[in-house]
């Protein structure tokens, strides 16, 4: 569900006119680099730590993800009604 509530909140504070571009450029970025590395990078410490402790770490790391999500939760009310009724500006 993570995935689909960054998707969402990035395209309700961009502009209307740029919505499909954030979101596709969302996707991508979480589908090239986030999810690769992931695995990748549990599978490397693992190697060197062990499995129960490179598992630990990334959940750690999900765990701070999921702080700074909640503390910057507080602007996306500010952000969001910036574009509410903003339109597309093509001056």
């Amino acid at each position: 569900t993570f995935p689909a509530a960054s998707i969402i909140a990035v395209i309700g504070v961009a502009n209307p006119a740029a919505r499909a571009t954030a979101g596709a450029l969302l996707v991508s970025i979480l589908n090239l680099i986030a999810v690769p590395m992931g695995g990748y990078l549990t599978g490397l410490l693992s190697d060197f730590i062990g499995l129960g402790r490179s598992m630990l770490i990334m959940h750690s790391v999900s765990a701070i993800a999921l702080l700074l999500f909640l503390v910057l939760i507080g602007t996306y009310a500010r952000d969001s009604s910036r574009y509410r009724n903003a339109g597309p500006d093509f001056s």
